[in-house]
Parts: C-alpha cells; sequence; structure tokens
C-alpha cells in the first residue's frame, strides 16, 4: 500500500505538468487570434451564371475579360476586328436576327421598322434576282459603328459555295432604337463577289 501512494502521486504530477506544457502555446495562438462575431463579416457576393434566353442566344459576352490590353478577338476580311464588347445586348439581338434572315434569304418578321414595310419584299427580290448564289452557310458581321444617337450600321458577310469553290459578299445595315429594342432601317449589298481565300 505504501508503494502505491508514491507512483500514484507521481503519476499525477506527470500529467498535470504534461497537461500545462500542452495547453500554454496553444492558449497563447488562440489569444492573439483577432476574433470577430460572424454578424460582422462580409463576404463577397458571387456572380449569377448566365442563363440562355428563350431565343437561345446567350448572355455569355457579359462575363468576358474587360481588359482591352489582355483581350483577343478574331479578326475576317472586310468586317475588321469582331469585338462585341462595348455593344448594347438588344442591338446585338437584332444582329443575330439580320444574320438569320440572309441565310433564309428573308427578313424575319418584326425585324424591319414600321415605317418601311417595303424593305422585307425588296430583301427577298434582291436575292431571288442573285441566280448564282446558292445555299449560305455562315454570316458574320462587324463590330457596329453608331452615328449619333439611336442609330448604328454594321457590315455583313456572308459565305456561299459557288463552282465547288468558297465565295462571300459583302452587306451593310443601318439599325435605329426604339425604346429599347433595334429595328432594321436599311441594307445594300457593297462590292462584288469575292473569293474566300482562308480556306
Amino acid at each position: 500500500m505504501k508503494k502505491i501512494i508514491p507512483v500514484f502521486l507521481f503519476l499525477s504530477l506527470y500529467f498535470s505538468y504534461s497537461e500545462e506544457y500542452l495547453l500554454s502555446p496553444t492558449q497563447e495562438y488562440f489569444n492573439s487570434v483577432k476574433w470577430a462575431e460572424s454578424s460582422q463579416i462580409e463576404f463577397p457576393i458571387l456572380p449569377s451564371p448566365y442563363s440562355i434566353q428563350a431565343n437561345g442566344i446567350d448572355s455569355v459576352y457579359f462575363y468576358a475579360d474587360t481588359l482591352r490590353e489582355d483581350a483577343i478577338y478574331p479578326e475576317l476580311d472586310g468586317l475588321g476586328v469582331l469585338d462585341y464588347s462595348a455593344t448594347p445586348y438588344p442591338l446585338l439581338e437584332s444582329l443575330q436576327s439580320f444574320s438569320s434572315s440572309i441565310i433564309q434569304k428573308k427578313i424575319i418578321e418584326g425585324l424591319s421598322v414600321e415605317q418601311r414595310t417595303f424593305l422585307p419584299y425588296l430583301f427577298e427580290y434582291r436575292f431571288e434576282n442573285m441566280k448564282d448564289i446558292g445555299k449560305i452557310d455562315f454570316v458574320f458581321f462587324s463590330t457596329p459603328i453608331f452615328k449619333g444617337a439611336g442609330r448604328a450600321t454594321s457590315n455583313f458577310r456572308f459565305n456561299y459555295i459557288k463552282d465547288g469553290k468558297r465565295k462571300y459578299r459583302m452587306m451593310e445595315a443601318t439599325f435605329i432604337q426604339n425604346e429599347q429594342k433595334w429595328f432594321l432601317e436599311a441594307f445594300d449589298f457593297v462590292g462584288w463577289e469575292l473569293d474566300d481565300t482562308s480556306n
């Protein structure tokens, strides 16, 4: 019994010292940390993911890099650098609708301005008289140039196959803004048929 008491005292002192030895550095570390209540912390708001509209056009270009010195844009003969980062989204929709009209050789309903009801008929007539132009497979458009408030002009390039070779022609179209929408005001063909030397 006498031998058990010294062993018990030794173990008690050992564990007390060990506990103090381990807790001291930990306590010093946590005491040095500046703590704050959760209500005082502001977390950054993450951007929402882009969505695809009902017409199939997405808004991904809103998330493009806006640093001009680091941005890379494609370039095409007759159109220049294709940079739409500063193009208003409603105008971009109208440019894409006119591109679809060229492929179909028929102006999409509701695209032309109401005061010029003849535009759809003139558009179809011009294409019907271009017998050498077959199926149009691709249409590209330039960065629009704004001409005063509420008016913008863009060049369009449409590609097609003729005699086994890819050709293209250019068009110019002007759009005017009415409230939040952009409507086709005028169009014209620019220049003559050219070979697509990119292929």
